[in-house]
C-alpha cells in the first residue's frame, strides 16, 4: 500500500481521499492507506507520520510546512497548489538541478538538457548525436526513473 498523506480538508482534499479509498489492486485490495489528512492545524502535519506521498492542494502558506514535512520523511510531494512565489519555485526548481547533476549520467544530462531545456524533439537529438532515436526515448526514460526515485527522497 502507499502511505499517503493528504494536505487540505476542503472540497479538493476530500475528493482526493475519496478517490484514493476507492482505488484497489487486482486483487481487490486497497493501493492507498492514507495516513493523515491536515486541514488548518499545521501542527499536525509535524507530528504526521511518514508516508511515501503527500498530496498537496491546500494553500502555498503551507509551503514551509509541506517542505519540513518532505525532508523530515522523505515523502514524494505532488502539490496542485497554485501561487507560489518565485522564491518557492526556485527552492523546488534547485533540487531538481542538483538531482540532474548527481545522478544522471553525462549522456542523461546531455539528453535531458537538449529536450527539456532547448526544446528539440527526439529525432532532432537523435541527429544531432548520432544514434537512433529509440536508444534517445529510453535513455530519457532512463534518466526520468533515475530522478524520480531521487527526487523521491527529498526536496
Amino acid at each position: 500500500m502507499i502511505k499517503t498523506v493528504i494536505m487540505g480538508t476542503g472540497r479538493m482534499g476530500s475528493l482526493i481521499r475519496t478517490t484514493a479509498e476507492g482505488i484497489v489492486d487486482a486483487a481487490g485490495q486497497p493501493v492507498f492507506d492514507i495516513v493523515a489528512q491536515i486541514g488548518f492545524d499545521l501542527s499536525e502535519l509535524e507530528n504526521a507520520p511518514a508516508a511515501d506521498v503527500i498530496i498537496d492542494f491546500s494553500n502555498v502558506a503551507t509551503f514551509d510546512a509541506v517542505v519540513a514535512y518532505v525532508e523530515r520523511t522523505g515523502a514524494a510531494l505532488v502539490s496542485g497548489t497554485t501561487g507560489y512565489t518565485p522564491e518557492q519555485m526556485d527552492r523546488l526548481r534547485r533540487n531538481l538541478r542538483q538531482a540532474r547533476e548527481r545522478e544522471l549520467t553525462p549522456r542523461q544530462r546531455q539528453m535531458v538538457a537538449l529536450y527539456y531545456d532547448r526544446g528539440l524533439n527526439m529525432v532532432q537529438i537523435a541527429r544531432r548525436l548520432g544514434v537512433n532515436r529509440s536508444t534517445v526515448s529510453r535513455t530519457l526514460r532512463r534518466a526520468r526513473d533515475r530522478l524520480y526515485r531521487y527526487l523521491r527522497y527529498g526536496l
